[in-house]
């Protein structure tokens, strides 16, 4: 009894202490769930992303902006010397061209890249997106499209990959360890450096030509086989020192390699401008900076200007002779009178020419293109000019013909109304002397008619 006393009496001198403790330990719990059920705390806990941090990733995005190439001016400017050089408008349309590599790591196909490079040319080209698809779905839903059909078509393809066609590769390493006791060392050292170079050359090949679109066939000698090279480089080097087994070590790389991409849109517009300027057979080189004269395309036009008649070669120079600004030529005649025949002359002279083939071709390459391009529009604009009055003129004219043939025809119905009148007008009865009958002792029959006389259908009654 003594001893279970004593233990009720310890148990008893605890409970204070282990109540306190639990009562603490429920405080705590408490303050964490209080504090937990907050929904920041939560959503911290949880990991979840607020509007405000999405908006603030937002501002981050950077390299926003118009894309330019090197050839976008170039494009623009092949515009302008189509419009100086006074050619037609042409509508043209581009085929899928595709990948006819083995190399899975090119685009399928190009032909957006293509026809957004058409279209920045702006001027005297019109561009008929291709899309049978789209075209076909709309008809087929009722929808009623009234097509406008291409002159020339863009064929061709990405014909040619040829991937790390030259590698090389550069490596310099220096290290240096010394262990405690060489050279008078108390401690272990270890240092060293390094340095190393990569690059490679992979190159693309785009080939296009320019279809007929009525008859499907490809027109002579126009296309392009263009190249591009790809190139990728590697940097890298490294440094580091330890001591005592303990050190640091820095290493440093910095990879580079040209947009495949990039230099596809890059191929396309300058294929774009070629492939259009030997179409309209002009010097499209003068709108790319740096290019060479393309030699061949001089050739061509040189004997194609020898082959011409004397009437169309009179007619080529009269055109160019205006173009660079030089007056009194008709540009409606192929020949040259005394006055035209003069300034030719003068014109040999200023450009050095020999001949008229001479002079034909260095005018065709010098031709100004701001001041020529003024010239066609003043000249298209009194054209247009002169071309209203006449057809006012033939208005007015042919107003006043058909208000002469109604004046005519209103005389000619009025003189046949009269004529007719005068034909169908009755004639006056003559007198006549009407002689009485005998009288006889027999009375008329009470049946019988008199009947008037008179000129037409006697009318009973």
């Amino acid at each position: 009894m003594k001893r279970i006393s004593t233990m009720n009496k310890t148990r008893m001198g605890k409970t204070p202490g282990f109540f306190l403790k639990i009562t603490a330990l429920i405080a705590v719990s408490a303050s964490i769930m209080l504090t937990t059920s907050s929904c920041a705390i939560w959503n911290w806990f949880m990991g979840r992303t607020s509007d405000e941090e999405v908006e603030e990733m937002d501002k981050d995005i950077s390299g926003l902006g118009k894309r330019t190439t090197r050839y976008e001016n170039s494009l623009d400017q092949f515009g302008v010397m189509l419009e100086a050089y006074d050619l037609q408008k042409i509508k043209i349309q581009s085929k899928p061209i595709k990948n006819q590599t083995a190399e899975k790591g090119l685009p399928e196909d190009i032909r957006t890249i293509v026809e957004t490079s058409i279209n920045k040319v702006t001027r005297q080209i019109t561009l008929i997106p291709y899309d049978p698809m789209y075209y076909t779905a709309e008809v087929t839903t009722g929808g009623k499209i009234d097509r406008t059909l291409p002159d020339i078509v863009i064929d061709g393809g990405l014909a040619e990959f040829d991937k790390d066609m030259i590698e090389k590769q550069r490596e310099l390493k220096m290290e240096a360890k010394v262990k405690e006791g060489d050279f008078g060392s108390k401690y272990d050292q270890d240092g060293g450096a390094g340095y190393q170079a990569k690059s490679g050359i992979s190159r693309l090949g785009l080939d296009l030509h320019l279809l007929n679109y009525a008859t499907q066939a490809a027109i002579a000698g126009k296309q392009t086989s263009n190249t591009v090279n790809i190139r990728k480089t590697q940097l890298g080097w490294s440094i580091g020192y330890y001591f005592q087994g303990c050190g640091l070590a820095f290493e440093y790389q910095l990879k580079k390699q040209q947009g495949l991409h990039s230099a596809i849109r890059l191929l396309v517009e300058m294929s774009i401008i070629e492939l259009l300027g030997k179409y309209y057979d002009i010097p499209y080189w003068r709108c790319i900076e740096g290019s060479q004269p393309d030699q061949a395309m001089i050739t061509r036009i040189t004997e194609e200007f020898n082959d011409a008649s004397d009437a169309q070669q009179n007619g080529y120079l009269k055109e160019y002779l205006f173009l660079h600004g030089y007056e009194g030529f008709d540009r409606h005649t192929r020949e040259f009178d005394s006055n035209e025949t003069k300034s030719l002359d003068e014109a040999k002279t200023k450009l050095g020419a020999t001949n008229k083939t001479d002079l034909f071709v260095k005018l065709w390459l010098t031709v100004p293109i701001e001041e020529a391009k003024k010239r066609v529009k003043e000249a298209r604009r009194a054209a247009e000019q002169q071309l209203a009055v006449q057809l006012e003129n033939q208005k007015k004219a042919r107003l006043e013909a058909m208000k002469q043939a109604e004046e005519a025809q209103r005389k000619a119905q009025a003189d046949a109304l009269a004529a007719q009148k005068t034909a169908t007008q009755p004639v006056a009865a003559q007198p006549t002397t009407v002689v009485a009958p005998a009288k006889t002792t027999t009375p008329p029959p009470a049946s019988s008619k008199e009947k008037p006389v008179g000129i037409g259908a006697a009318d009973e009654f």
